[in-house]
């Protein structure tokens, strides 16, 4: 589903959603610039035209763009400032990244019930930036679930 068509869904579906300001792309390129990534289009088009920021569903909290308090949920951030682990391993690609290279977006579970968390793997260029994106297991520290994109 392209992110245009999931904002419609949810906005059709759940038209009293609970969502925070849109971001601008001042605040987006300045967290780019923070990264040293450039941000997938589709998560860009999240932030504008959706929300920056959201606890989505309130299950799946999305990060933002900007300072913590821009997002309900915090600000995306790299994975290295709260993974131990220097070699991260790509379950089920059999690859492996060190976690510089992964951009944390969702942040924990809302219920306190898991603390597995979604990542942009930014391992090569990709058309739009569109990374594919990895689940983190709590447990592990490794990628278990990988999708082509966000």
């Amino acid at each position: 589903m392209k992110v245009k068509d999931f904002i419609t869904e949810i906005n059709n579906t759940y038209p009293d959603i609970d969502k925070n300001e849109v971001a601008s792309d001042d605040l987006i390129g300045q967290k780019e610039k923070s990264l040293g990534y450039k941000l997938p289009n589709s998560f860009k088009t999240f932030l504008k035209e959706f929300s920056n920021g959201i606890m989505l569903l309130d299950a799946e909290p999305i990060g933002g763009v900007g300072e913590d308090d821009d997002s309900p949920c915090g600000s995306i951030f790299l994975a290295s400032s709260i993974i131990k682990k220097n070699i991260i391993n790509i379950v089920p690609t059999k690859e492996t990244i060190t976690p510089d290279r992964l951009i944390a977006f969702s942040l924990y579970d809302a219920m306190d019930s898991a603390n597995h968390f979604w990542v942009f793997i930014c391992d090569k260029e990709y058309p739009n930036n569109e990374y594919r994106v990895g689940l983190i297991s709590q447990y592990t520290e490794d990628i278990v679930v990988v999708l082509d994109s966000f």
